[in-house]
């Protein structure tokens, strides 16, 4: 089966202005690399594309990764662009099954009345099976109606045409046992020759969670990471064959991939191989409450997740180990070994977030720039500020709180130590408040945003009408700004009900309480 793949423009929203030209994400390289394993041609790649747009009818899948619920904005547009009917109703036998899958497909009623089906879950878990089922149903020559209601019974398979016909029904999230296949194929990710190798999927968490009781949750509230999938690893063994394989093909450069890649059990020993067949790692980490030394080597950059501006909010949203003092010993420590590259993390609009908390914040940046003046060689360190508006993203214990849409307080308390001579302070400030707004809708939607979809983003002008301008919009489609902007009942039924993800639904309500209760 002839395929074409996209992404919907994910790069703009990961890696905007940092290189001119994209192939495939991480999560689209591996959709290809299960094709492959599979027997599949490979996908084609809409990312990059030259010349003329390529035109749907041309193949007989149309894989769309969604990797974030922003992105539900482009599929209509990108429908178009390919010359395939915007809604799967309209499609005929000449038209190609649209399959949409990625993180955001968790949560894919504003999107599922365009797909043909919806895959929820890990490609390697259930892509196979669902290609497999594809081609002998088109081989048996059953018409397309009767080719979903094959796909319909697969696991992690969602067919809105079929299922929405049932009065129950509940789709369990798919995942892989096998999380191996970048050690066993080499992945082409963002156009350079950096080999990219997933030592853990999932995240681990520190011994703080967002559970009095450590055993209970190991993850933060508000991350996909931990609450959509449960944690595993690559061993030692398998990814030290992999980086042997890219220091004999001449390749200098890997990418010890993992959300937490310093949470990995066997890190050390990974770090040794890396060194040993002369390669440089790529690969950030996520947690400052994981790194058990300090890596340090030419041009390496740690990414950590401090997420709330005050150890309070840390120690509600799950990482309560990250008091200012734990912080500055931490990145101390780096500086101390020689590391000048740092990032932080933080989440803007987290709920009952207010001036005390900005002014924690401001105190920990105040400390930092001291500590810089005793970090012997008096050569700059670069510490890069990463900033985003909370959402309340599906399946996390934090979906029922309401949005945090701006992070305008932080870039404030930040502002004092910007561009300091021996601290370099740089402020990123994410994701703008009109974005935020929007993706609000598409991120707590159901099927009722489809008209908003369809109809395209509408123009939201910065400044004091901004959000008066956003709920006229919504009220002009016969809905309430409320149900997007504000907090939810925890008892209600959510759009993406019916999808049951790693953790029992009424487990997460469980971990949403005990945040409530530190947040009150």
């Amino acid at each position: 089966m002839r395929s074409l793949c996209t992404s919907l423009g994910a790069w703009d929203t990961i890696a905007k202005d940092t290189q001119g030209t994209h192939g495939k994400t991480f999560p689209l390289a591996i959709v290809s690399a299960v094709m492959e394993s599979a027997g599949q041609p490979e996908p084609d790649c809409f990312e990059g594309w030259a010349g003329s747009p390529p035109v749907a009818r041309d193949y007989d899948l149309l894989l769309v990764s969604m990797m974030d619920p922003r992105h539900m904005w482009a599929l209509p547009g990108w429908l178009d662009a390919v010359r395939c009917p915007r809604l799967a109703s309209a499609r005929g036998a000449g038209d190609p099954l649209v399959i949409v899958g990625g993180q955001a497909a968790t949560a894919p009623a504003p999107i599922e009345a365009m797909a043909d089906i919806v895959f929820i879950g890990e490609a390697e878990a259930g892509l196979p099976a669902l290609l497999r089922a594809l081609d002998a149903a088109r081989a048996a020559g059953l018409p397309r109606p009767a080719q979903l209601e094959v796909c319909a019974g697969l696991p992690g398979v969602f067919v809105p045409s079929v299922h929405r016909r049932e009065r129950e029904f509940e789709i369990v999230q798919v995942y892989a046992d096998d999380i191996g296949i970048t050690l066993r194929q080499r992945l082409d990710v963002n156009l350079r020759t950096i080999h990219r190798v997933e030592i853990a999927r999932g995240c681990k968490g520190p011994a703080h969670t967002v559970s009095r009781d450590p055993t209970k949750n190991a993850a933060c509230g508000f991350c996909v990471l931990g609450w959509r999938s449960r944690y595993r690893e690559n061993s030692a063994e398998n990814i030290a064959a992999a980086l042997a394989a890219t220091a004999a093909e001449g390749h200098r450069e890997v990418h010890l991939s993992a959300g937490d890649a310093e949470g990995h059990s066997q890190i050390e020993a990974l770090r040794g191989f890396v060194r040993d067949h002369g390669l440089r790692d790529h690969g950030w980490t996520g947690r400052l409450d994981t790194v058990r030394d300090c890596s340090v080597s030419a041009g390496k950059q740690f990414a950590f997740g401090l997420e709330g501006a005050s150890h309070r909010l840390r120690a509600a949203i799950g990482k309560g180990r990250l008091t200012a003092e734990y912080v500055i010993e931490k990145l101390g420590a780096f500086w101390q070994a020689g590391g000048r590259r740092t990032m932080l993390h933080l989440i803007g609009g987290l709920p009952s977030e207010g001036p005390d908390d900005h002014r924690e914040y401001g105190d920990l940046l105040r400390a930092l720039e001291d500590l810089s003046y005793t970090i012997p060689g008096g050569e700059p360190i670069h510490l890069q500020i990463g900033r985003q508006p909370f959402g309340p993203l599906p399946h996390t214990p934090m979906q029922w709180f309401a949005p945090g849409l701006t992070t305008d307080a932080l870039g404030e308390a930040a502002k004092p130590y910007l561009g300091g001579r021996l601290l370099n302070v740089y402020d990123k400030s994410g994701q703008s408040e009109p974005d935020a707004l929007l993706n609000a809708v598409v991120m707590r939607g159901g099927a009722e945003v489809l008209p908003m979809l369809m109809d395209g983003r509408p123009r939201l002008r910065p400044g004091r009408a901004m959000r008066g301008q956003f709920a006229a919009w919504v009220r002009s489609y016969g809905l309430e700004p409320e149900r997007y902007l504000g907090a939810w009942d925890v008892d209600a039924p959510t759009p993406w009900e019916f999808v049951q993800s790693a953790f029992p639904k009424a487990e997460v309500r469980k971990a949403y309480h005990r945040i409530a209760r530190m947040l009150a």
